[in-house]
């Protein structure tokens, strides 16, 4: 009878220790699906951040000489010519900045940040982006970032749900074999 029971010990503790090895790969399949799904919050948040910096202004109209070796001199009253004339309308407070020559909109990036946890940064090369989109005493917000934030905030959860689920079952399924 003592060698019946050590036997079963011996299938439980081997039972235990695949069970366990199991529960690991299917946790560290969720660490990565969560990963993946912040890279694509993360793409998905800078796409909507530059289509926001894309579109077209809603406030002053500006004439610029052309000609100027590259260099563009915004004025009201410019004296223009068919020739030299470009027009730029700049943005209404309270709207995204207006691109222009598309500087800014292109200093736009993102990255993953760090090894242990799954974090991204969105962020602006440009030291201009926290007065487009805060304002200051001489110029009124020029809102971006944070209506683009507030769009993917929906998103995020079901995109990170997906994912996760999506990996760990790719992950019971190379373990079990398929249920279907």
């Amino acid at each position: 009878m003592a060698g019946v029971t050590l036997d079963v010990q011996k299938a439980n503790a081997a039972e235990l220790a695949l069970m366990q090895r199991n529960l690991n790969a299917v946790l560290a399949a969720g660490k990565i699906g969560a990963k993946e799904a912040l890279n694509k919050v993360a793409e998905e948040l800078l796409a909507r951040i530059k289509l926001l910096l894309s579109e077209p202004g809603t406030g002053i109209l500006y004439y610029y000489d052309k000609t100027e070796a590259g260099h563009a001199y915004l004025s009201r009253s410019y004296p223009v010519t068919a020739h030299n004339l470009g027009i730029h309308i700049a943005s209404a407070p309270g709207h995204p900045p207006a691109a222009w020559q598309g500087i800014y909109r292109r200093s736009w990036s993102w990255s993953p940040v760090g090894t242990e946890g799954p974090w991204a940064s969105v962020q602006t090369a440009a030291k201009i982006g926290p007065y487009l989109e805060y304002g200051t005493r001489y110029m009124m917000p020029r809102p971006h970032v944070r209506p683009a934030v507030m769009a993917e905030m929906a998103a995020l959860s079901k995109t990170m749900v997906t994912e996760i689920v999506k990996k760990q079952t790719e992950t019971i399924e190379g373990l079990w074999g398929s249920k279907s």
